[in-house]
């Protein structure tokens, strides 16, 4: 695993979720001037195929096909999953719920492990 981060690309919450315990989930999206931090797993094709299966691949989410750049330097392809066109995207008012407590913390603690930029930390604390 490598931590990376994908430029002109934004952590987004734009998939609805199931209701008030998990009002949305996270998903990338192109973005002018952001930034997503993440990090990079090798997965065989058959973990690819659960993983969209897990996902709800090609319901709520679509494949993101793009380049980032490793916190070494290299630029390589990676892919990840956006939002599939046609979701609702207004709910209670707002364009983009917020997440859970629950689900965000699982994002923040992933992020601390993985060793991921303090700036994209501070960046999930706000």
């Amino acid at each position: 695993k490598r931590p990376a981060v994908a430029l002109d690309h934004a952590l987004t919450f734009d998939v609805p979720g199931a209701g008030f315990a998990e009002p949305a989930f996270a998903a990338i999206s192109s973005r002018t001037g952001s930034e997503c931090h993440g990090v990079l797993y090798t997965i065989s094709p058959l973990d690819w195929l659960r993983l969209c299966a897990s996902e709800a691949v090609p319901v709520a989410y679509v494949p993101a096909f793009l380049t980032v750049e490793c916190y070494d330097g290299r630029r390589v392809e990676a892919v990840s999953l956006q939002a599939a066109p046609g979701l609702p995207r207004r709910r209670g008012g707002t364009d983009e719920p917020r997440p859970s407590a629950r689900y965000l913390s699982l994002l923040r603690d992933g992020a601390a492990e993985a060793g991921l930029a303090p700036v994209w930390l501070e960046y999930l604390d706000r």
